[in-house]
């Protein structure tokens, strides 16, 4: 027969083993429940297979260590290789290289990323190296140190920082259920507490199944007011009186976030999204900025603004031949600063305050205002008339061209310079023109449009995108941008959207959605100023046709297509839909400058959002040192107060020898002396007093154990020698023990020693 209780080395006595597996259960499922919650990070649910297989391999290792009564340090070795083999295989140097790699790719991006976003292979082996951690440290807390609320602190805090950077509809859900696991582990692990203290069997059982009930009720109306009520107090909808959203806002500026974040969200969620409709004469590419920094990581922008009044400056040329193009554009869904318009704005109307600059002819909402959302505006655009044949006789660019346009990285790939020559002296192109075509019909010609790729266009994404040679136009423009920039040809990215859908009931009118996002590369030519060209196959501008050979195209899908594949465009061009655009993460202070020199851009959204948030990793060292400072702070009180609560209370003789004992009981734990299960009051003090040579303390087990059993409460005088000796032992204590020992009393929340106490007294 299988035994019922079973002793566990570092135990205080039996244990249920029924209770104990419905409390180690309970962990787990608290686990379970945390790692869960990173939904909210991440756009769907295909993270959590690995991250709950680490969860419950991490508590099955360390339940099985206690079990067999392994130590802590063998627990967790066994663990760790368990947690490296399970989650990497068997570790070689192909293993390694790789896990460098899938982090280096997911952390590379994680400071431009806003949550949900795919779930990459590191962010998925960071997330489950967590929960492998805050399994183990849970139970060490939970079943060797027997401290419940220790053993909820580390799942509390993933919680806290899913919650801080989570989005989505299930935040209500995830607090719900993470509140449910939570109550029903303390609620199991004190009904196992009580179950395994010193009762009477029967009376352990009856109060065990007394606690089991009120507790459980206790918990249904906590979690069903929470979820319930909640929500609809006064308030609840507000903003936080203490936003971590705003701790890096200065006075004076606002981030805003690059819609790089959305990518993977726009294109699964919302591709379907109207973000504008554009009431216009013509359709054309209608331009949010361009980026002309390229760091080796991003693209971004560093620009200047002023008031968008009167006749707006630009750098096209006043003796081109130009068109006209008014449009009336109604923003929905875009977010952001960003307002749309054809290249080159020279006028705009609006009904908020708008800011412009003439550098990169971008057009913002005004500090005053929070974002672009539900502006209405009138703007006029004046469109060069480009032939090839002007072009091809255009000198190159003059020698006062801003250095900017022609940096690249000091890492930059030196294949992928080879590489932009050998293009050029193949296609016998000698001039600017011809050099810029020469490169967009290569990328054209010998690449395949492909959304599921990993977003990025760093250095590292440049030489892995032209070795696959498949990408969105995110790499295409970037790629085209740098390779440009090595001919010597000035160049940045633009972004923006293509043409939009045609309204069937008003020809002029376009209406633009997330798929229609896009990004392209614009180049500087002499006397023509910057000249947009279209590597990315499947697209073409209206307005470049003429010189860039490449007819009007986008994805034309339809909001009735929604969810429908593509179709295959012919040269084995899949029309795809679009990933959400790149936007710098921009920061504008007062004098009007906007920053975007250390975000993203160039990739597609469909909805940029504005947030007034510092980056993801400021916020998230932020909640890092709050919460250890708080931790540091706070529980050294915590633990002083659950002494406090745990002595006995009362100013008779019999309370004060009770508190005398608990205190030197919990001095001496300090130094590692624990009471044993099999030892008196008086063989407990014998052995302190030689441990410590301290006769005092022989004393002190006496007096102790004579109160115990008299009838009569001990004199005045015997409780003050006693709470001298408690004393005595007290400073005994802080001599022997080691400076960590010391610093380890004010953290722990229950000693060995609070967990044999018995108020008043301890038994004889």
């Amino acid at each position: 027969m299988a035994p019922e209780h079973l002793v566990l080395p570092d135990s205080t006595g039996r244990v249920p083993l029924r209770l104990l597996a419905a409390a180690e259960l309970a962990l787990l499922v608290l686990t379970l429940v945390t790692a869960a919650s990173f939904r909210r990070l991440f756009v769907d649910w295909a993270f959590f297979p690995p991250i709950a297989l680490a969860a419950i391999l991490s508590h099955g290792v360390a339940a099985i260590s206690r079990r067999r009564g392994w130590g802590l340090p063998r627990s967790g070795l066994l663990s760790l290789a368990l947690a490296i083999t399970s989650l990497l295989g068997f570790p070689t140097l192909e293993t390694l290289a790789r896990l460098s790699s899938d982090l280096q790719a997911a952390f590379a991006r994680f400071s431009e990323l806003k949550a949900p976003v795919e779930p990459l292979a590191g962010f998925v082996l960071t997330g489950a190296a967590a929960i492998w951690v805050t399994a183990l440290l849970a139970d060490w807390a939970a079943f060797r140190n027997w401290s419940p609320i220790e053993a909820v602190l580390v799942p509390s805090a993933v919680f806290m920082f899913g919650s801080i950077f989570g989005r989505g509809d299930f935040q209500v859900t995830a607090a719900a259920l993470f509140m449910t696991g939570l109550l029903v582990f303390l609620l199991t692990h004190r009904v196992l507490r009580t179950a395994s203290a010193r009762w009477i069997e029967s009376e352990a059982g009856r109060g065990s199944g007394a606690l089991l009930r009120s507790g459980g009720f206790a918990l249904v109306v906590a979690v069903g007011l929470g979820v319930v009520v909640g929500p609809l107090l006064p308030g609840a909808d507000d903003p936080a009186l203490v936003s971590l959203r705003e701790l890096n806002k200065g006075p004076g500026s606002r981030v805003v976030v690059s819609p790089l974040v959305d990518i993977q969200p726009r294109l699964v969620e919302q591709e379907d999204a109207v973000a504008f409709t554009v009431e216009s004469d013509a359709p054309a590419y209608w331009r949010l900025t361009a980026l002309d920094d390229f760091n080796g990581n991003v693209w971004g922008s560093n620009e200047d603004f002023g008031d968008a009044a009167g006749r707006l400056p630009g750098t096209v040329p006043d003796d081109l031949d130009t068109d006209t193009v008014t449009q009336r554009i109604d923003i929905e869904g875009l977010g952001g600063i960003w307002l749309p318009a054809a290249f080159e704005a020279r006028s705009i109307s609006s009904d908020v305050p708008v800011s412009h600059s003439p550098e990169s002819s971008t057009i913002v909402v005004s500090e005053d205002v929070a974002d672009s959302s539900d502006v209405t505006y009138t703007v006029e655009s004046v469109i060069p008339h480009l032939q090839a044949a002007d072009l091809e006789a255009a000198s190159p660019a003059t020698d006062d061209v801003d250095p900017r346009y022609l940096e690249l990285p000091e890492n930059f790939s030196e294949s992928a310079v080879s590489l932009a020559r050998t293009v050029v002296d193949e296609a016998g192109a000698s001039t600017p023109y011809a050099e810029a075509i020469a490169l967009q019909n290569f990328f054209r010609n010998e690449f395949t449009y492909n959304l599921r790729v990993e977003p990025g266009h760093g250095v590292d994404e440049i030489d892995h995108f032209l070795e696959v040679r498949e990408g969105y136009c995110e790499q295409f423009s970037g790629t085209y941008a740098a390779m440009a920039r090595a001919l010597g040809l000035p160049a940045r990215v633009a972004v923006g959207f293509t043409y939009g859908e045609q309204d069937p009931e008003n020809p002029g009118r376009y209406i633009v959605r997330g798929r229609h996002a896009h990004a392209w590369p614009e180049v500087l030519i002499g006397g023509f100023g910057w000249v947009a060209f279209e590597p990315t196959p499947g697209r073409g501008n209206p307005s470049a046709a003429p010189y860039t050979g490449v007819p009007a195209a986008q994805d034309e899908r339809t909001g009735s297509e929604e969810g429908t594949d593509p179709p295959e465009e012919p040269g084995g061009v899949t029309a795809t839909t679009l990933p959400p655009t790149s936007l710098p993460a921009t920061s504008m202070p007062e004098d009007d400058t906007v920053d975007a020199a250390a975000e993203p851009a160039a990739t597609e959204a469909a909805r940029p959002e504005t947030s007034r948030t510092p980056t993801t990793t400021t916020v998230m060292l932020a909640v890092i040192l709050a919460a250890v400072a708080a931790y540091l702070a706070l529980m050294p009180v915590l633990v002083a107060i659950r002494r406090h609560l745990r002595r006995p209370s009362g100013d008779g003789p019999m309370e004060r020898l009770g508190a005398a004992w608990a205190d030197t009981c919990y001095w001496l734990t300090v130094i590692g002396i624990v009471r044993l299960d099999t030892e008196t009051t008086h063989e407990f003090a014998a052995r302190v007093t030689t441990a410590l040579d301290l006769p005092e303390m022989q004393r002190l087990g006496s007096v102790v154990t004579a109160a115990t059993f008299s009838p009569w409460p001990p004199a005045d005088a015997t409780v003050a020698e006693a709470e001298d000796v408690a004393r005595q032992v007290a400073s005994a204590v802080e001599q022997a023990a080691t400076r960590w020992q010391l610093i380890k009393r004010n953290y722990t929340v229950r000693s060995p020693a609070a967990r044999r106490e018995v108020s008043p007294l301890p038994r004889a």
